[in-house]
């Protein structure tokens, strides 16, 4: 019996097989990140947001269609501190594989993918820039600060 996952954010689509940064990053490392922690972050934050009310899965999915935004409003979601935590941990750790796996490239890509790969990165510092993070160098001091008083282990399994 197939079991309906209900599904508000995904990890990024790779558009490169995970072993084409070898020597550099070897196929079972980049599976073992995409395939098992990625994916883990994926799931268990999908869960925990399956597991709300439904006006306040409604109002995630309306109000939220970004995990960037969603992760910048946790604290006024209806729910316990523990939650919250759950939350702020998988989706950290969705939204920061994504940002790892969408900065991969191999370096034998097509010029037209090259262009568009920078796009993407000028249009990303864009958006660092107007999100209040006030630009790359912002983000590196906002992660720094967050991650040296924030790491924990993956403490969060269980129900919610």
């Amino acid at each position: 019996m197939t079991q309906n996952k209900e599904v508000f954010y995904q990890r990024t689509e790779l558009d490169y097989s995970l072993n084409a940064l070898e020597p550099y990053l070897s196929e079972e490392i980049m599976n073992d990140h995409y395939n098992g922690n990625h994916k883990a972050y994926e799931e268990n934050l999908n869960l925990i947001l399956a597991s709300l009310e439904e006006n306040t899965k409604a109002s995630i999915k309306k109000n939220f269609p970004f995990l960037n935004q969603f992760l910048q409003n946790i604290e006024k979601l209806p729910v316990s501190s523990r939650v919250k935590a759950g939350i702020r941990f998988y989706g950290g750790g969705l939204i920061n594989h994504n940002l790892f796996f969408n900065h991969l490239a191999p370096q034998n890509i097509p010029q037209s993918e090259k262009e568009v790969n920078e796009r993407v990165g000028k249009s990303f510092l864009q958006e660092l820039q107007n999100s209040g993070f006030g630009g790359l160098d912002g983000l590196k001091k906002e992660l720094i600060s967050t991650a040296a008083s924030n790491l924990i282990g993956d403490t969060f399994c269980g129900s919610y």
